[in-house]
């Protein structure tokens, strides 16, 4: 059932202001690492490609590349990526930025914003569930079924293509959930009163969003005893959301 009573709301900053400077230095290691893979396709990597490298690279550049032959010897190529479509300056610029750990409160403000125009992210919540986050959605929650519509969608681990937990070291999503009661005390007061005819609220946040939504005790049941969960973007999927294509090949 899709909640009618459900709101969203935007904040600012977003939910990656939790991240320290070296989440955002990993995060870019881990684009680092995909496009080494893709430069040195069948070849033995000397070395790690350097960041200005990797930017330029991703930016549509041809960068000299050096291989080692299966004989031993070296050889200096001229490498551009041909597959991988191309960043654009806005991205070349927050890539830097995540590269060298400098300015991270830019690299926050940024990535929040994005955020809010990324395709769903799908975390494993349990042995039977799973949470997708609709960033872009106009509606406030859907509990059994996928509702494109709907920020948050608890559904069946079956119908999501997600595999594994998202680690909990940041905090980039947090849901809530509360009796009518508790959400009353905690209630900040921009947040929307709930009507009494619902005794549980779900409060969900991921990027600049914060949706928040009365449920029965029917609905929550399937969150089971949970009372708050806690996920990270994977650096895998931030890399996918960053640079598209980067991991189609």
């Amino acid at each position: 059932m899709s909640t009618p009573n459900g709101e969203i709301t935007d904040f600012y900053p977003g939910t990656f202001d939790a991240r320290p400077a070296h989440s955002f230095r990993h995060l870019f290691d881990e684009i680092r690492r995909r496009v080494t893979e893709i430069v040195y396709h069948g070849y033995t990597p000397l070395m790690k490609i350097p960041k200005g490298d990797v930017v330029d690279l991703l930016s549509g550049h041809r960068v000299p590349v050096k291989f080692k032959l299966s004989s031993g010897k070296f050889r200096l190529q001229f490498i551009q990526l041909t597959n991988v479509p191309r960043i654009d300056d806005r991205t070349r610029l927050l890539l830097l930025d995540m590269a060298t750990g400098v300015e991270t409160a830019f690299v926050i403000d940024r990535l929040s914003r994005m955020a809010l125009l990324w395709p769903d992210v799908a975390f494993k919540f349990d042995r039977a569930m799973a949470i997708v986050i609709n960033p872009q959605a106009t509606q406030c929650l859907s509990v059994g079924r996928r509702d494109p519509e709907a920020f948050l969608n608890l559904v069946d681990l079956q119908t999501v293509n997600t595999k594994v937990h998202a680690l909990t070291s940041f905090g980039d999503v947090i849901v809530e959930l509360y009796t009518a009661a508790q959400y009353a005390l905690v209630r900040a007061s921009f947040e929307p009163v709930i009507p009494s005819a619902f005794p549980y609220v779900v409060r969900a946040r991921f990027g600049l969003r914060v949706c928040i939504a009365g449920i029965t005790a029917g609905d929550a049941r399937i969150f089971g005893p949970m009372t708050k969960r806690v996920f990270d973007v994977p650096n895998r999927r931030f890399g996918r959301l960053l640079v598209p294509g980067l991991y189609t090949r």
